[in-house]
């Protein structure tokens, strides 16, 4: 009968040397993942003022959007849709020195809000103030 030892040392594997050129690869992809993932658009802007008052009383020509905790939206007391607001302040003839206060009440989604604003600025209105409406919601 023969009796075989055991070895319990581990085998040394190999001693494998890495490239760099996977790695340069890698780095590649993610270069160029990151640059079609990436958006280089402008972001318009529409200069608005937030305040309890609004500066609409020193412009002569003002006009106003009230937004009520409901989402019923009214341009000087009228009903309309939020996507008919451009075509309804276009047809008012707004000049440089339209000035245009938006009433929003406290339940009133902020995105609301701001597609309110980006119809007021398609519409040709350069000045606009957001203002918290005390009304009934």
């Amino acid at each position: 009968m023969t009796v075989r030892a055991i070895s319990l040392k581990p085998r040394r594997k190999r001693p494998g040397a890495m490239g760099l050129t996977p790695l340069v690869d890698v780095i590649f992809l993610l270069v160029v993942f990151y640059l079609l993932v990436s958006q280089f658009s402008e972001y318009t802007t529409l200069p608005v003022t937030l305040s309890e008052r609004g500066a609409a009383a020193a412009s002569t020509n003002s006009w106003g959007i009230t937004v009520s905790g409901s989402g019923e939206i009214r341009i000087d007391g009228e009903a309309v849709s939020i996507d008919d607001i451009s075509r309804s302040l276009s047809s008012q003839n707004p000049d440089s020195d339209t000035f245009l206060t938006l009433h929003v009440a406290e339940a009133v989604p902020l995105q609301t809000a701001v597609a309110i604003l980006e119809q007021v600025k398609a519409a040709g209105i350069a000045h606009a103030s957001v203002i918290p409406w005390r009304g009934k919601p």
